[in-house]
């Protein structure tokens, strides 16, 4: 089955193939690389003048590396669908030659559908239509064997066996030697020479005869005025680079007719003079020609995008060379008005680039500032002790991670930056909660020791009960400290003294209960209708002092009593001394506090010491 394909999609292969190619040889090796789809197979044909390269085969992997690396280029310029592979055959030849000296095949497995960047309006059509010729190409100029071999001969496998003439089984009988014989034999070479002679200069009569305008009318200065013409009239308006390429073909198609007029014509020196008129008209030409070539490789190259850095700036290359070459136009051409719209659509299609290599080039930057923070949230985390050192752990893997958020889509750090951020997004959390435990430790650390201050204060102003209340609460804040952070040791040192404390602080409290409610006691008894005595406590002693009133009273009581023989007011009153002792002697007992009892005038007159 026969493939339907553009020739010049074949041409724009074998011209994008022929650049790379020459680009690696050196320009004293010039080559042509031809390409011819048939029967579903592709066949590249290098030819080269001179003798034979001394490695093929280099070069033959050199263009099947092209082809691989680029396989879109097929899809593209072959562009019906293919759901199989494309077989590939090369061969390499000398021009001129019809045997092919090395061969080489692959097979182009079918790409994926790629994803084509929207970089410039002028991607691919223009590629199309940019078909090389060899009058086009200045520096790639070969002889005319070189460039009219016809690429089917190669489509076979080339005979590498050169035929071997048959030899003769005939034996050939040896003559004999008379003197009419040899005399005839020397007159062969003479006979030969002047008929050859007759032959070359009849035959170089009849080729100077037969040249363009040398006798008759001459037809070809006509056909050139009216390609040019044509050609001149595509110019004045083209909207593509198709029709600048057929106003090309059609004006060097002119310059050939004129340069085939031989110098005996007589019309030789007119068209000397049209011809000068016509190069540099083809010399815009070109110009154009190569800037529409430069822009349709540069949005070839801008395909399938991230590419990085040295891609995208040979991109941007090309595209300014291509507005070089098109500002360079002189302004009377014809060119100018097609130029000039290439020149703004290019300008649009070179600040696009500028920017893709802007975003890659940062994005590598921000890629690598983020890999750098990294490194640095690691060796700060294998330090870390406390929240201040884990709050700068945990601000150091955010500010890693934040970095590879803001690296976009298009570049080539995009994918390892997805890759970064699902390793570094654990590492963000652990230290968030490290962190997060470190102040709840030093939170709960701190308002402990706070409390066992207030604590003290409250016990250096015998505010026993308050000291109590906070020692309890300075306890627990230090026993909450989260294990395994930076103050547990720390609280862990503060748990034995501070029950110490809180347990002696309860002890005061007991006691200053007790004194309290030894001296409501006392109050009772040593107040009434009339004061009995007076009394001051501490925790060491109870001192009760009778007073001076109620010690005369009692006196002047019993004296009366005895006075009047009166048993009954002197048994009540001892009674009552004996009970007023009793009542102090409890409490002492309740208060556990040694009692003293004394004369108004200080005098020890009893004391009591609780069971």
């Amino acid at each position: 089955m026969k493939t339907a394909t553009r020739p010049d999609n074949l041409e724009i292969l074998g011209h994008l193939l022929q650049e790379d190619l020459q680009a690696k040889l050196s320009e004293s090796i010039p080559v042509r690389v031809r390409c011819l789809l048939k029967e579903d197979i592709l066949a590249v044909l290098v030819q080269h003048r001179g003798e034979e390269l001394p490695n093929p085969q280099e070069i033959f992997d050199f263009l099947e590396q092209t082809m691989l690396t680029e396989q879109s280029l097929l899809t593209l310029l072959l562009p019906e669908e293919r759901s199989v592979s494309l077989p590939v055959r090369m061969y390499m030849r000398v021009a001129g030659q019809k045997q092919a000296y090395g061969s080489h095949s692959f097979t182009v497995e079918p790409p994926a559908s790629p994803t084509i960047a929207a970089i410039t309006p002028e991607n691919i059509p223009e590629l199309q239509q940019l078909l090389d010729t060899p009058q086009a190409e200045e520096g790639n100029k070969v002889d005319s064997e070189f460039t009219q071999t016809n690429v089917a001969d190669t489509l076979a496998e080339p005979n590498f066996q050169e035929e071997q003439e048959n030899e003769s089984d005939e034996e050939v009988d040896e003559p004999s030697e008379s003197a009419s014989i040899k005399s005839k034999q020397a007159l062969i070479p003479l006979i030969v020479s002047g008929v050859g002679l007759g032959l070359v200069v009849f035959f170089g009569c009849l080729y100077a005869l037969t040249r363009p305008c040398v006798i008759g009318q001459c037809t070809a200065m006509v056909e050139a005025k009216n390609l040019r013409d044509q050609s001149t009239k595509t110019l004045q308006d083209p909207q593509s680079g198709q029709e600048v390429l057929e106003a090309q073909r059609q004006l060097i198609e002119a310059i050939n007719l004129l340069e085939a007029i031989p110098p005996w014509s007589k019309e030789h020196p007119q068209a000397e003079k049209i011809l000068q008129t016509y190069r540099n008209q083809h010399q815009d030409l070109d110009q154009m020609v190569t800037a529409l070539k430069m822009a349709a490789r540069a949005s070839y190259k801008s395909q399938n995008p991230p590419h990085d850095a040295p891609k995208w700036i040979e991109i941007q290359n090309l595209w300014r060379e291509a507005i070089a070459r098109l500002e360079q136009l002189p302004k009377t051409s014809k060119l100018q008005p097609l130029a000039q719209a290439k020149i703004k659509s290019y300008k649009l299609n070179l600040e696009q680039i500028k920017q893709r290599l802007v975003q890659e080039r940062k994005a590598l930057q921000t890629l690598q500032a983020s890999k750098d923070a990294a490194l640095i949230a690691q060796a700060r985390q294998g330090v870390a002790q406390n929240v201040n050192h884990w709050q700068l752990v945990y601000s150091t893997w955010q500010t890693a991670l934040n970095s590879l958020q803001r690296i976009p889509q298009g570049t080539t750090a995009y994918t390892e930056a997805q890759k970064l951020s699902d390793s570094y997004q654990p590492q963000v959390s652990a230290a968030r909660d490290r962190k997060t435990q470190e102040q709840i430790a030093a939170k709960t650390y701190n308002q402990g020791i706070y409390l066992a201050q207030l604590a003290k204060n409250y016990q250096a102003d015998n505010q026993w009960s308050a000291a109590v209340i906070h020692w309890r609460n300075a306890l627990t804040h230090v026993s909450q400290v989260p294990n395994n952070t930076f103050y547990y040791s720390k609280a862990q040192s503060l748990v034995e003294p501070y029950q110490g404390a809180l347990q002696q602080a309860q002890g005061k409290l007991r006691s200053a209960v007790k004194i309290q409610q030894a001296r409501r006691d006392l109050n009772q008894i040593c107040s009434g209708t009339s004061q009995v005595c007076r009394y001051s406590i501490n925790t060491n002693a109870i001192k009760v002092r009778l007073a001076l009133s109620y010690v005369q009273k009692i006196k002047q009581t019993a004296m009366s009593a005895d006075s009047k023989g009166d048993y009954k007011t002197r048994a009540n009153l001892v009674d009552h001394i004996s009970r007023l002792q009793e009542a102090l002697e409890t409490v002492s007992d309740n208060a556990r506090i040694r009692l003293e009892i004394y004369s108004p005038d200080g005098v020890l007159i009893s004391s009591h010491r609780p069971s």
